[in-house]
């Protein structure tokens, strides 16, 4: 081969090299007017997710807590699973054109708005959620000022991003039961329906608690185990919520009562009532005891706490639900 024909073969290999190049420096780029990550997540202070049956989600953040609709306390971990997601989703690409009415209509019936904020209100992504793509591969999203909807996905990531997105009021709850520092509880009585002689109270502050039986007695219980015992209380959670009014009247107004928990706080006064019950026996329970003429799961009561109603294992309440003489 002739040095000329050398030379031509080696300047159209550089110049097929310095295109794949550009393509491959450019191929994020592609798609950047539709890119809805956020690297940054720090920056974020507000979420709000909505969807067509009226479920609305306002998630703030205020000092180190993150509140669900400005009264409630929310999921830390599902907050991080949609920070993560918002980190990584990525535009694969635009819907065919055989494609685009069916997932624009998907979209306005069945898909979920999000909006976020930053601390100042700025508006830092607008788009919409809808679902999986061909086979299970990629979430169809839609860029607020987008010409058409894109197929998105996330390195590493397989399924639906949409299940990060969920609008259920229960779902997006904390799972503490309560948000006491037990270091400002000053007073605690706990009251077992079948079983009065082991009712008993705790009163003072963390330098002078002492524990009272059913008759007012004091016990003889060290403050260390006191305190040992009332820093139990930070660790309960409840396995979820029940957001029905139906079926919180119901649950109640049929199940056996189990016994209630009165805390009061001193950082403002307060006392607070949960109230426990039973949990009927089903199909998948596991440990059951009759009462009576009725069957009980007791691995799980019901808690009800306000106009909430909870489910909580009774594993984790083995420290909480205890007899005085346990105290030391």
């Amino acid at each position: 081969m002739g040095k000329k024909k050398i030379l031509y073969v080696l300047l159209l290999l550089l110049l097929i090299l310095a295109i794949v190049a550009y393509f491959l420096r450019n191929k994020n780029q592609v798609h950047s007017d539709v890119d809805i990550s956020l690297k940054n997540t720090d920056q974020v202070h507000k979420i709000f997710l909505s969807d067509m049956a009226n479920n609305n989600i306002t998630l703030e953040k205020k000092g180190n807590i993150w509140t669900l609709n400005d009264s409630l306390e929310a999921r830390l971990d599902a907050i991080e699973s949609l920070m993560q997601t918002f980190r990584v989703q990525k535009p694969q690409q635009p819907v065919t054109a055989a494609q685009n009415d069916n997932v624009i209509a998907a979209l306005s019936t069945h898909g979920i708005k999000v909006i976020v904020y930053d601390k100042s209100k700025k508006e830092l992504l607008n788009y919409f959620v809808g679902g999986q793509g061909p086979k299970g591969y990629g979430t169809y999203m839609y860029k607020n000022g987008a010409t058409k909807p894109y197929l998105y996905n996330a390195n590493g990531f397989t399924g639906d991003l949409a299940t990060r997105y969920f609008t259920k009021l229960d779902e997006w709850r904390s799972r503490k039961l309560y948000t006491y520092d037990p270091n400002n509880i000053n007073f605690l009585n706990i009251k077992y329906a079948d079983h009065a002689d082991s009712c008993f109270t705790i009163k003072g502050s963390i330098t002078n608690r002492q524990v009272l039986d059913a008759q007012n007695n004091v016990l003889n219980a060290t403050l260390g185990g006191i305190n040992t015992y009332i820093n139990s209380f930070k660790n309960q959670m409840v396995s979820g919520w029940e957001n029905s009014n139906f079926a919180k009247d119901s649950l109640i107004g049929k199940n056996r009562y189990y016994g209630s928990m009165v805390i009061g706080t001193n950082t403002p006064a307060k006392l607070d009532t949960f109230k426990f019950y039973y949990c009927p026996a089903d199909e998948q329970s596991k440990t059951v005891r009759q009462i009576e003429n009725q069957y009980f799961d007791l691995d799980y009561l019901f808690v009800s706490h306000k106009h909430n109603l909870g489910l909580i294992s009774t594993q984790s309440l083995k420290t909480v639900l205890v007899t005085p003489s346990s105290i030391k």
